[in-house]
């Protein structure tokens, strides 16, 4: 992130203020890191709109083929849950379907597959 901030810095000192629009390399820079940080840590660092930011991260997985969806465009996972012994619940939503599995004892599972599982499977028309 503070190599995009630097770069982001650098530009608006030299191309100007508020109101100048951000090159796209700029904004595919910035949502890149949003994937990994969150979009509210990166709007807030790099000072850019979230709505902006956040349209920018569905646009790319718009991109990325078929097996991407609106509704995977951000996934937030608290993994002190998984790891605490007990009971975990995942839930899943995507394309107005969810699905929610319940685990207890010493949860396995990988909840990264399973969530790309869902997201990218063939739909069955009915």
């Amino acid at each position: 992130m503070a190599e995009v901030r630097v770069r982001l810095e650098r530009w608006r000192r030299r191309h100007g203020g508020p109101g100048m629009r951000i090159p796209e390399e700029l904004w595919t820079e910035a949502a890149r890191v949003a994937q990994v940080e969150g979009i509210g840590t990166t709007a807030r660092t790099l000072r850019l709109r979230r709505e902006g930011l956040s349209k920018r991260i569905e646009g790319a997985h718009r991109d990325e083929g078929e097996g991407a969806s609106p509704g995977s465009a951000f996934v937030q996972l608290d993994m002190r849950d998984l790891c605490s012994p007990g009971r975990a619940v995942v839930e899943l939503e995507g394309e107005g379907e969810r699905v929610r599995v319940e685990m207890t004892g010493a949860p396995t599972v990988d909840v990264i597959a399973l969530a790309q599982a869902f997201w990218n499977r063939r739909r069955c028309s009915n």
